[in-house]
């Protein structure tokens, strides 16, 4: 498996399902840019910010990786998470109840 591939799957196992803090700080660049929720994030301290609001709202987030593939310098992942809403998300009160959302990463 190829060492970005790797990264990859680091970064989505210790950022989100065992929330290892200092993760973030190893394998994002500061020069990061992503596109989460309909808000443009830059740099590791806004995407820590967005990390830590998502797991407040979704303490028990397990992120599964379905699809991964790359050539390069590019990985690309189509991923699965679930977890039960228990805390505010942007404007969104905690429901109680369980979500699954699928999604795409490019890194």
């Amino acid at each position: 498996m190829s060492t970005n591939k790797t990264l990859a799957m680091r970064w989505m196992d210790e950022t989100w399902n065992a929330k290892v803090e200092t993760a973030m700080n190893e394998l994002l660049s500061p020069e990061a840019v992503g596109y989460l929720e309909g808000r443009t994030i830059r740099g590791v301290a806004e995407f820590d910010a967005f990390r830590r609001e998502y797991i407040a709202a979704f303490p028990d987030t397990r992120m599964t990786i379905e699809d991964i593939v790359g050539e390069g310098d590019l990985v690309a992942m189509r991923w699965r998470v679930s977890g039960k809403h228990q805390g505010k998300l942007h404007t969104c009160e905690a429901t109680g109840k369980c979500v699954e959302m699928t999604g795409t990463t490019w890194l």
